[in-house]
């Protein structure tokens, strides 16, 4: 042990402490917090007595006034008065200081995860850093026997340490004794400070260590005076300063995650004390971490977050008013922004600007950002179309044949096939492994379908009851339409062997590929997959979230007041903008279903991405709410030749670009400012992104990379005098019209939900949302395969789904004609068809009136006749019947139809003409 050393601790922290015998843990104390600007327990520096008292004496020391010799006379009884204790007054680190400080990067591996009684320690790590960042070779891992089997706790399954490996180890009494030999090795130079580092040490590492030291009446060496936990301030970086400053932040907090962000590599053997010491090191070392490793609110005592069992330090603090405090006393204080200037990078940089915002008072402008500066937009339009040409194949719409959708069954068919015909092979094979090969009875797609069918006639009718019901015998209760196709044991025989998944394959909890969505994670590959091989969104992308209600164990079942149903699982979505959902990625909580080189974005970057690969490099805009908007998205959507609108979070953006409340009352409900946002990508091009903050009830903020800032609309809005306009930017618009398509397709959706109620299988619940998002995607390429003219052109959805059910379950319908829907695509023929009605003059009969007579009736007509038929190629109304050859003298030749075409239209003409003179 090296004797004491001469840097005392501050005053208010010595104050706190009282001495302690040897293994005694004190009671705990509440910390107390003293002024940064003259010492004093009890106010802090921003107080009026500090400021007072600071006033009083700085009048006092200028005036510099000799104090008043005693007056002679009779001795009088004199008042005691108590002299104020003076107290040394706190003091920045200097460079110096800061170069006599090695730091002990170090990590517990325990039984437990509480130190009082909860659990010992089986290894301890400790790497160790010099003042100017480099790593030592010198390292300490030991493995410690402890005293409780671990298999009594849970933490074995995360750092792997069991029985058998530290069976021939020492205990902790050995090798805590070697753990003070090898700290005590870094103090030869008596001018050292030791600093103990650890990740989340505040609630874990250095109150474990304190009270193993106490058992065992173990003594850190007196050089070792601070702690520094690295959590705080990744925590204040991920919260405060990235946000402010644009920049990316982590995942989350986990030391792996936060070492992938920092080095861009993976946490290799993570939780392993020795690994993850060497990976703090690497943490500490980046810019904003090392720059600020000494900054007061993370630097503290050792004797308050380590050594509260045994005090390594004096407690007392002697002064008196000939004392002089030490010039280089070292004191955890903020840092001065001049520190460790050669070690800045982007994040340093941020926290300096955040630095001169907090003392200046006023909100400065990161770099990149141009105050009220319009944003002009892109053409993404033109690019898009562009896109489309440069290949002869692409195309937006229906991908495949229209004569192979036109009708519901067909169109079903097509989209939900493929998915089927997984149900189908999956079931057979879950029956026979549970009932065996002479109970089951396979089920093929005709049975399948009927199945679903009674699913739908159910869902349709919106029954609550159970299926159980539905082949009850009482005609109140039962679903007549069904009883004669399935039988009541069949339907549950399928229902009990329902699955969509390989059981043979399934991947074991702990192995590396497991996913808890492997029961319909290939059901929606497959599902989808085909529904992008059918249908091509346009050039707008709707990206939101929806919930499907489901309840029961499930480890991944989240909360959303916003939404119906409350309680669930959150899929994230992505449709067109008429609601033709495009591809689904099921939220299940830490595990992601992501590619490799996404991870090491935080989650809403990550869905975002995943979602949209199918369509990089196609300069579609995608529109976001304001969970997924930021600037870090939309630059790494730029990159793959995407663009985005959406609204944006006001804490994801600078504070001297947000539009406040106040600001906005000041400006007058319609009125809006435009901001800009310069970067260079990855290729050396400039790019920029808009920023509109507009005030309508409230601020409203849309960060766009594709429509333009200056151009505004109108809208209208309900106040206390009536309906009054307002002007609206017109991105506004554009992400009023574009958003909706997720809520589009849940509308449709839950109009009618398919359901099984009393089944709480989670995996069955999404079951059936990827069969009705089937059947809404049939819907929607069914009346895109069929004519505008046709008479299913205008079917609601709970038709078409009647149609199905009607198919499936062989009923008699009778709205259903024998001969489908001609497909759009086919050429119009030069057949009489409806005019839905409507009764128009005859061109034929208007030409020749008064001039001879057309009809067998004999005489002249006295007025044009007219009929509620026309020709389909020809467009123009023509009396047809047997009477009335109208029709055939319109087609004699072609110059004949041509004349009189070209005399219908300039009577037509001639008549709007006449309309508008009157």
């Amino acid at each position: 042990m090296t004797s004491q050393s001469s840097f005392p601790l501050r005053p208010s922290l010595e104050a706190s402490f009282e001495v302690t015998p040897v293994g005694v843990v004190p009671a705990k104390r509440k910390r107390q917090v003293s002024c940064g600007a003259c010492g004093a327990v009890g106010h802090t520096r921003r107080s009026k007595q500090c400021l007072g008292a600071s006033a009083s004496t700085s009048s006092a020391a200028g005036a510099q006034e000799p104090s008043p010799a005693p007056a002679e006379g009779p001795a009088t009884a004199e008042v005691p008065v108590v002299a104020p204790t003076p107290t040394p007054p706190a003091r920045r680190l200097s460079m110096s200081d800061m170069g006599r400080l090695v730091f002990f990067v170090f990590d517990l591996e325990t039984t437990g995860f509480r130190g009082n009684g909860g659990g010992e320690i089986v290894q301890v790590a400790v790497n160790v850093m010099d003042s100017d960042g480099s790593i030592l070779q010198d390292e300490f891992n030991r493995l410690v026997r402890p005293r409780v089997p671990i298999s009594r706790g849970d933490s074995w399954q995360v750092h792997g340490i069991d029985d058998d490996m530290v069976a021939g180890e020492p205990g902790f009494a050995e090798v805590g004794a070697l753990l003070l030999q090898f700290l005590s090795r870094f103090s030869d130079d008596e001018s050292k400070v030791g600093v103990l580092v650890a990740y989340n040490g505040n609630a874990f590492d250095f109150p474990f260590l304190a009270r193993e030291l106490a058992k065992h009446e173990l003594q850190l060496p007196t050089f070792v005076r601070f702690t520094l936990d690295v959590l705080p301030m990744c925590r204040k970086f991920a919260n405060e300063l990235a946000p402010a400053a644009s920049l990316p932040v982590p995942a989350d907090l986990k030391l792996a995650t936060v070492y992938r962000y920092v080095t861009h590599q993976p946490l290799q053997n993570a939780h392993d004390a020795l690994a993850d010491t060497r990976a703090l090191c690497e943490v500490l070392r980046s810019g904003y971490f090392w720059k600020y490793r000494c900054d007061s609110s993370f630097l503290l005592d050792v004797a308050g977050k380590c050594s509260d069992a045994v005090p390594t330090v004096p407690t007392t603090y002697d002064t008196d008013e000939d004392t002089e405090v030490e010039e280089e006393s070292l004191e955890p204080v903020e840092v001065d922004e001049e520190v460790a200037e050669d070690a800045e990078d982007e994040m340093g940089v941020a926290e300096d600007e955040m630095h001169d915002d907090d003392v200046s008072g006023e909100a400065a402008l990161p770099d990149g950002w141009h105050l009220n500066t319009p944003f002009t937009g892109v053409d993404a339009s033109s690019e898009f179309q562009q896109w489309l040409n440069n290949d002869g194949q692409r195309r937006v719409g229906l991908l495949c044949n229209p004569e192979s959708a036109n009708t519901p069954e067909k169109a079903f068919n097509l989209v939900y096939g493929k998915a089927l015909n997984l149900v189908i092979k999956y079931t057979n094979q879950y029956g026979q492994y549970r009932e065996g090969d002479g109970a089951w009875r396979d089920v093929d797609r005709q049975e399948m379908l009927k199945w679903l069918g009674i699913c739908s006639v159910a869902a349709v009718q919106r029954r609550s009851d159970p299926p159980a019901c539905w082949f009850s015998t009482s005609p109140i209760l039962a679903l007549h339409c069904v009883t004669d196709v399935m039988s009541k044991r069949r339907f549950m025989q399928i229902l009990s062997a329902l699955h969509v998944c390989d059981l043979d394959d399934q991947p074991e909890r702990d192995s590396e590929d497991f996913t808890p969505l492997y029961k319909v994670q290939e059901y929606f590959s497959v599902l989808f997959q085909q529904g992008r091989k059918l249908y091509a969104p346009g050039q707008q992308l709707s990206l939101d979230e929806t919930l499907v209600r489901a309840f029961g164990r499930i480890g991944f079942k989240v909360r959303v007041i916003s939404k119906a149903a409350r309680y669930g699982i959150k899929l994230y979505v992505i449709t067109c903008s008429s609601g033709y959902v495009l591809d689904v990625m099921p939220y299940c909580g830490k595990y992601k279903d992501v590619d490799a080189d996404l991870q090491m974005f935080k989650a809403t970057v990550q869905v975002v991405l995943h979602l949209c690969r199918h369509y990089e490099g196609s300069s579609r805009t995608v529109y976001t709410d304001r969970f997924y908007t930021g600037l870090e998205i939309a630059q790494e959507l730029r990159k793959r030749d995407l663009y985005m609108v959406g609204t944006i979070m006001a804490n994801r953006i600078p504070k001297a670009v947000r539009l406040t409340n106040a600001a906005g009352k000041q400006l007058g409900r319609g009125g809006f400012k435009q901001h800009l946002y310069r970067y260079h990508d990855d290729d050396g091009h400039d790019r920029e992104i808009g920023l509109v903050a507009w005030m309508d009830r409230k601020p409203v903020h849309v960060l766009t990379s594709h429509h333009d800032t200056t151009s505004a609309g109108v809208c209208r809005r309900r106040t206390a005098d009536g309906l009054r306009e307002f002007r609206r930017p017109t991105v506004v618009g554009h992400y009023n019209d574009n958003m909706g398509g997720v809520d589009i397709a849940d509308q449709r959706r839950l109009h009618i939900q398919t359901r099984i109620h009393g089944l709480h299988r989670w995996w069955i619940r999404l079951f059936f949302y990827g069969f009705d998002v089937a059947l809404c995607n049939a819907f929607r390429l069914f009346k895109l395969a069929i004519p505008e003219t046709h008479r299913d052109a205008h079917i609601t959805y709970r038709d078409f789904r009647i149609r199905l059910c009607n198919r499936w379950l062989k009923t008699p319908d009778p709205s259903d004609s024998a001969t489908p829907a001609p497909a759009a695509t086919a050429p119009p023929q030069h057949i009489p068809v409806s005019l839905d009605a409507i009764q128009l003059r005859c061109v034929v009969c208007a030409k020749w009136f008064d001039k001879r007579p057309l009809h067998s009736m004999g005489g002249k007509m006295e007025r044009p006749n007219t009929t509620t038929r026309k020709c389909e190629a020809c467009g123009v109304p023509v009396c047809a019947g047997k009477r009335r050859p109208c029709f055939n003298m319109l087609h004699e030749s072609e110059n004949s139809r041509q004349l009189y075409i070209a005399d219908a239209k300039a009577r037509r003409k001639k008549a709007n003409t006449a309309t508008t003179i009157t």
